[in-house]
């Protein structure tokens, strides 16, 4: 008599597990932890992928086209996920590793958290922008973690062109300087130069 009850019960538990990480993946906003930082997930981290997908992107509510890259599973800009690159191999050099928790996010990705926060049902009701009104929609803004992480970009992440521009959030980091070069430079991908992210 017990084991149907018990069977009815892991039917439910594990429904409720696949639907709470389905939320989480999509909603890797502000993330204050760190990932975990086995060799594996370093590895994966720093890897690019330089095909370009063409997506549209938002600032202070106007729609445009960009073209976006992936490092480490997360799409940003090439011109910001190269300097954030150049940043993350300063970073190294001193035994920290930066890794991308958050970079250019969809409209309708920002809608998900923008409804979390209004809520406060999701995502720990984290401070979200409206959709077509966040720097992540831009290409711009990018969340960083790893262990020391914060502190390191801190005492340097001007020094790469990376500015923090939301108090409070010491993951939140924005580039909006020049290109520096990378491994999607020049004939590895095509070029955005005209998208509005420098």
């Amino acid at each position: 008599m017990r084991l149907p009850w018990l069977l009815a019960l892991c039917a439910l538990v594990t429904a409720c597990a696949a639907d709470t990480s389905e939320d989480i993946d999509d909603e890797t906003d502000d993330l204050e932890e760190a990932p975990a930082e086995t060799a594996e997930a370093l590895s994966k981290a720093s890897s690019v992928s330089c095909t370009m997908q063409k997506m549209t992107g938002y600032q202070s509510g106007r729609a445009y086209k960009l073209d976006v890259i992936t490092i480490g599973g997360k799409r940003t800009t090439r011109t910001t996920g190269h300097a954030f690159l150049k940043m993350q191999k300063g970073a190294k050099a001193s035994g920290v590793n930066l890794v991308l928790s958050s970079g250019f996010r969809t409209n309708a990705e920002q809608q998900k958290l923008y409804g979390c926060y209004k809520k406060g049902s999701c995502n720990n009701g984290n401070l979200a922008a409206k959709p077509g009104y966040s720097n992540h929609q831009s290409g711009k803004a990018l969340d960083i973690g790893g262990a020391g992480s914060a502190s390191w970009l801190a005492k340097n992440g001007t020094r790469y062109g990376f500015r923090a521009t939301v108090k409070g959030e010491p993951w939140h980091w924005e580039y909006s300087g020049k290109d520096p070069g990378g491994p999607c430079s020049g004939s590895a991908a095509s070029s955005d130069d005209d998208d509005s992210d420098e």
